[in-house]
């Protein structure tokens, strides 16, 4: 977790393209929240002029039997034109868009898209629109947890975080509720806590920030032109990419410079945004003066989105087609062994082992099955080790499994 920090670059601009401030899309910002969330989202727009170019999308938990009054609340204190979603609606800039009861909302395609809620499951509608919210806009995202209680949206904030968006949770003591916010917190992947007046102010801030173009090469670094050796301009954003990647393996022993450049510049780029920083050269001389810098770029570098049973066609093969192949197949007396590389948290491991679990129970006599996962995140191993997760995984497992 990082605390707001002021931008101490020295403004030198980098080679890398910086697009104009007023881009062709705007940012898209997710606000969740339930009890307390509304006043918390009425603070926070009350700091935003009507020339602020983003596109807001307010997710609230609202009680399913009754007309909500949300849109009309907020539309009082923002000049930003405020809206009800009940159609697919399209995202501008300089709109709220505000769930309406009963429903859930996804984004896709620069649109909105409402979809009728299940009143059968605990709420994750937070969550799910936090999932697409980071898939269909990658870095351009932001999602933002205010008062509340329960867990929803720590799920998704996840995702945002690991596509380049930025996560911001209100601090628990701002709050009317904290403790929704406190288990996003909790989760490790939030960039900013800040008071919901703040959060107003730091948007402001990201939406007139210059925004630098990422490469979508998915050659290594290592093999690019232009290799780390024949880069010795040390105002070029270019040898500042080499030269935190080479403080990296200096303090920690991680070496990046075979990942794809895409992935290693979107990851800094999300650091550079969240200190306020414009330029990679900028973020390089500020690594230097703030060593401590490089423990949470590492750990961008290494975020990986994970869920049970995140990949349903990779699973239904699983389950219908490898898993019996591989437990019939074991000579008896003899032991299944299954590897999960890049386990993360450890939720595609436990699904794999529930598969394994549920086929094992429909056999006379199932073999023994040791599953090993491994990681180089230390912090995501801790958690699949533990094997306790929150109860808004329910939105990925089936009743029937949790129960089990």
């Amino acid at each position: 977790m990082e605390q707001d920090q002021q931008n101490a670059g020295d403004g030198r601009a980098g080679s890398l393209p910086l697009l104009p401030d007023a881009s062709a899309r705007p940012l898209v910002v997710g606000i969740g929240g339930s009890a307390g969330g509304l006043q918390a989202t009425m603070a926070l727009l009350e700091t935003l002029g009507a020339e602020a170019p983003l596109a807001i999308v307010v997710v609230l938990h609202l009680s399913p039997d009754h007309e909500s009054s949300a849109a009309e609340i907020l539309q009082r204190v923002t000049p930003l034109t405020v809206s009800q979603v009940r159609v697919r609606t399209r995202l501008e800039a300089g709109h709220v868009y505000v769930i309406a009861p009963a429903t859930k909302l996804i984004t896709d395609d620069g649109h909105v898209q409402p979809g009728e809620a299940s009143r059968n499951r605990p709420s994750s509608v937070i969550d799910l629109f936090f999932r697409t919210l980071g898939e269909v806009h990658e870095e351009r995202a932001i999602g933002i947890v205010l008062s509340g209680t329960g867990q929803d949206g720590s799920l998704g904030l996840a995702s945002i975080k690991e596509r380049g968006g930025l996560t911001i949770a209100q601090e628990p003591d701002d709050a009317e509720y904290g403790e929704m916010p406190q288990a996003a917190i909790n989760t490790g992947a939030i960039d900013l806590v800040l008071s919901a007046e703040e959060i107003g102010r730091r948007l402001v801030d990201l939406a007139r920030a210059p925004r630098s173009r990422s490469s979508d090469s998915d050659a290594a670094l290592a093999t690019d032109a232009g290799a780390e050796a024949e880069v010795d301009d040390d105002t070029s954003d270019e040898k500042a990419l080499y030269d935190i990647l080479a403080a990296l393996r200096n303090r920690n022993k991680h070496d990046f410079r075979h990942y794809k450049r895409a992935t290693v510049q979107r990851r800094i780029e999300r650091r550079m945004r969240v200190n306020r920083l414009t330029s990679i050269a900028e973020y390089r001389d500020f690594v230097r003066r703030n060593p401590g810098e490089l423990s949470p770029l590492l750990a961008d570098l290494l975020i990986s989105v994970t869920s049970f049973f995140r990949d349903q066609s990779s699973f239904s093969a699983l389950q219908n087609d490898l898993i019996p192949n591989l437990m019939n197949s074991v000579p008896a007396g003899e032991e299944a062994r299954i590897w999960v590389p890049a386990c993360a948290s450890g939720e595609e491991s436990y699904s794999v082992a529930i598969l394994i679990q549920e086929y094992a129970d429909r056999m006379p006599q199932p073999p023994r099955v040791q599953i090993v996962a491994t990681d180089i995140n230390e912090a995501a191993l801790e958690v699949a080790r533990a094997g306790i997760y929150p109860a808004n995984i329910s939105a990925d497992v089936t009743e029937s499994r949790l129960l089990a």
